[in-house]
């Protein structure tokens, strides 16, 4: 082997090792910049206005636009998690209550005494025994969340502040930072630049598709709740606002069996409700998740399914933007091999 191949060899190997333990060390914040860069991408065309309104003062464009990104976003957290552990709480206290767990066995009882239903149940199932067992499940499950939120807040501050860093730089400094990965990569400007705006075109239909489809059936959910009675029904909103980023699931996994509850106590009506509820929240999900989502992403809503699915499973909360871009990557990768062996396909067809 030549010497000008070795050495070519031994540089392209450090470079890639280098390279793979710089990203390593970069692990533990890696969904900080991830979400620094996704924010930058719905943001930057607000970024190009103001800073067209102040004549290309960079420095003073990007800093209005981060207050701007704060105002929108950390102001009206602050108020959701305030209202999450407070119904939690509230929550906590009215499932493990003694009064509440015995006026529900005493409903489901006249149910359970079916002739149909005792059978299959046997002699031995003492509904009081069983609510009392889910009522401490949830019970703990509700102080458990809230005492990790309090544990986690540290490093919560910690990622919010490595993002709100990264996206200042992602904002002032992003078209180099972009021109430079581009001269850089060996793909080629055009394939570089078609992948560049799948990520921005997915990253922003995801977000906005996500966002408003989670309050539309989170604020349904929870007016239904608020009709009904149900206690904390704005906690309960806010968990099917989190929930409906899981495609054709959202508020079903909620408002279903709220809606048995309610029929099991003797609350018809309140049932009803809920139920109604249940469809037109499905009927968001269905109608507008497609136009959202699929439209911009150009993709199939099947595929918009697994794709969130599968990167819920494997990244967590990010794992809703990460899931549809990686499969983006995909389709894209993909259109790039037929586009460029197109006379290869055309003449093995």
């Amino acid at each position: 082997m030549e010497f000008k191949k070795i050495r070519s060899y031994t540089f392209v190997g450090v470079l890639v090792g280098i390279t793979l333990v710089f990203l390593w060390i970069l692990r533990p914040y890696v969904y900080a910049v991830f979400w620094a860069a996704v924010i930058a991408t719905m943001f930057y065309p607000l970024y190009g206005r103001v800073l067209n309104i102040l004549r290309g003062k960079k420095t003073l464009a990007t800093s209005l636009t981060m207050i701007i990104i704060v105002l929108i976003f950390l102001i009206p957290l602050a108020g959701i998690v305030s209202l999450i552990i407070q119904q939690a709480l509230s929550l906590y206290d009215t499932y493990g209550n003694q009064e509440t767990i015995d006026r529900a066995s005493y409903y489901l009882q006249s149910y359970l005494d079916h002739p149909w239903i005792q059978p299959a149940l046997g002699e031995d199932f003492d509904v009081t025994k069983k609510l009392e067992e889910w009522s401490t499940g949830i019970s703990s499950f509700l102080y458990q969340y809230v005492t990790s939120w309090g544990q986690n807040t540290l490093r919560a501050v910690i990622q919010f502040f490595i993002m709100m860093y990264t996206l200042y730089y992602f904002l002032k400094d992003g078209e180099r930072i972009l021109r430079k990965l581009m001269y850089l990569l060996p793909l080629g400007d055009q394939y570089e630049k078609m992948l560049f705006e799948r990520f921005v075109s997915t990253a922003r239909a995801t977000m906005k598709g996500t966002i408003v489809i989670g309050v539309i059936q989170g604020l349904i959910g929870g007016l239904a709740f608020l009709a009904a009675g149900v206690p904390a029904a704005a906690f309960w909103g806010l968990i099917m606002i989190i929930l409906s980023i899981i495609p054709a699931v959202g508020a079903f996994v909620v408002l279903l069996p709220a809606a048995v509850v309610m029929f099991a106590t003797g609350n018809i009506w309140q049932a009803v409700v809920i139920l109604i509820a249940l469809l037109i929240a499905s009927l968001v999900d269905n109608f507008l998740r497609g136009p959202l989502v699929g439209k911009d992403t150009q993709m199939h809503p099947l595929f918009i399914f697994f794709a969130t699915l599968g990167g819920l499973l494997a990244f967590g909360i990010s794992g809703v933007i990460i899931g549809p871009i990686l499969a983006a990557f995909l389709l894209s990768i993909w259109g790039m091999y037929e586009q460029k062996y197109k006379v290869e396909l055309d003449k093995a067809d």
